[in-house]
C-alpha cells in the first residue's frame, strides 16, 4: 500500500494518524512479534528513543524470504534474518510515539528503515516509512475486515497487481 497515493495523506500527520490507528487495531490484534532493521539484540534497540528507558522482550532470530513479480523487474527476491521482539499494549504505546515519517536509518532517534510484525513465525505486515509504503502479506478476510474498519478509504490503495510472498525460510532461531 502506497499510503502517499492515498488523496486524504496529503499531509505526513493523516499518515502518521493513519499508521496509530493500524498499530492500534490491525497490529494489537492480529501480531504477536515485531522487528525493527538493523535491530539485532536486546542492547541495540535501546538506540531506539521509544525504547531507551524500557526494551520490549527479546523473542528469537527468524530467517525470511521475501519474493515479488512484478511486470518492470520480473521476479526478485530478498533474505532477512530478523530478531523478533514481543508485543504487548506497552510496546504498542511506544511504537505509536514517534511520527510515521521518524522512521529512518540515518535518524538518531529512530535508526530503522523496516517495521517488521508477524503473527506466530509469519511475516504479515512490513512498514517502510520512507517509501511510505505498508506491504500486508496473506491478508485473511478477517483481517481485511481490520484494514476496512480503520478507514475504508485507504483500502482503494492496497496493490493487488504484484505477487509478494513472505516465507519463513525456517524454524525461529534462538538468539545467542
Amino acid at each position: 500500500m502506497a499510503l502517499d497515493l492515498v488523496p486524504a495523506f496529503e499531509r505526513t500527520d493523516a499518515i502518521t494518524a493513519y499508521w496509530r490507528k493500524i498499530l492500534e487495531i490491525y497490529v494489537a490484534a492480529t501480531c504477536d512479534s515485531f522487528s525493527l532493521s538493523g535491530i539485532r539484540s536486546a542492547e541495540a534497540i535501546q538506540r531506539i528513543a521509544c525504547f531507551s528507558d524500557w526494551q520490549p522482550p527479546l523473542k528469537d532470530r527468524v530467517a525470511v524470504r521475501v519474493e515479488w513479480d512484478t511486470p518492470a523487474s520480473g521476479r526478485r527476491r530478498r533474505d532477512d534474518e530478523l530478531t523478533r521482539f514481543g508485543i504487548d499494549v506497552e510496546v504498542i504505546a511506544r511504537l505509536m510515539e514517534p511520527q510515521f515519517h521518524d522512521w529512518f536509518v540515518s535518524s538518531d532517534v529512530y535508526p530503522a528503515d523496516r517495521l517488521c510484525f508477524f503473527s506466530s513465525s509469519q511475516l504479515i505486515l512490513e512498514a517502510e516509512p520512507h517509501d511510505l509504503s505498508m506491504l500486508f502479506y496473506r491478508l485473511t478476510p478477517g483481517q481485511r475486515e481490520l484494514l476496512w474498519s480503520i478507514d475504508p478509504t485507504v483500502f482503494q490503495a492496497l496493490d493487488f497487481s504484484r505477487n509478494w510472498v513472505a516465507t519463513p525460510l525456517r524454524l525461529p532461531v534462538a538468539t545467542s
